[in-house]
């Protein structure tokens, strides 16, 4: 009786799935270059106030 229900739910379960682990991905290599350049931005500030001293 919710065959018909259970096919597109499958589908649309499984599709979720990739989505979220491809956006996971992503987002994860965005992190890191966010991390990384805020990363620069502090050694610059940490050796500006070095060679002001």
């Amino acid at each position: 009786m919710m065959d018909f229900i259970m096919v597109p739910l499958i589908v649309s379960i499984i599709t979720l799935g990739i989505h979220k682990l491809f956006e996971w991905f992503v987002c994860k290599r965005e992190r890191l270059s966010i991390l990384e350049k805020s990363g620069n931005r502090l050694t610059l500030l940490i050796e500006s106030n070095n060679l002001s001293y």
